[in-house]
């Protein structure tokens, strides 16, 4: 192979390898502001990027990063009961208990429920109430959690 040949050569690799960056720089950047699940947040625009329809089929991402944003210091876990049912202006919560979330959602398994609990508690220490209707405990498929409770409500670390 002749230099310039070789020169040719790197110079088209540069330019390809340019271009896919230059492309998936691109992509990633329109992901960022548009974030159609709503993870960053960084740019909120009406008519552009607020409204993100994709989040009612996907309730149990959007409250994940919901919480990691959010950081309550009070939770509601259950099903749709507890969605619906416990409303988190009530006047019976705590006043020092803000702010508050209801991280129940349709169809959430205790499973579900726990390893949410679990996701909060990394993100932001939580006092928890927990909406557990029959339904939740089906014997044949009983989930069984081990919860230490006096870890369960204090910060990690201390």
């Amino acid at each position: 192979m002749d230099s310039s040949a070789a020169k040719t050569a790197k110079k088209y690799c540069l330019i390809a390898g340019l271009s896919a960056w230059l492309l998936l720089s691109c992509v990633l950047a329109f992901n960022t502001a548009v974030d159609p699940y709503g993870m960053y947040r960084l740019i909120e625009v009406k008519g552009f990027n607020l409204h993100k329809p994709a989040i009612y089929h996907r309730t149990r991402l959007f409250k994940a990063y919901d919480v990691r944003r959010i950081k309550p210091s009070a939770i509601v876990l259950g099903t749709s009961r507890s969605h619906v049912g416990l409303r988190m202006s009530h006047e019976g919560w705590d006043p020092t208990a803000t702010p508050r979330y209801n991280l129940a959602f349709d169809g959430a398994t205790t499973k579900e429920m726990y390893f949410y609990l679990r996701h909060t508690q990394f993100t932001r220490s939580s006092k928890s109430s927990s909406g557990l209707t029959y339904t939740n405990l089906r014997l044949h498929r009983a989930v069984h959690v081990r919860i230490s409770i006096p870890n369960f409500f204090s910060r990690r670390g201390r």
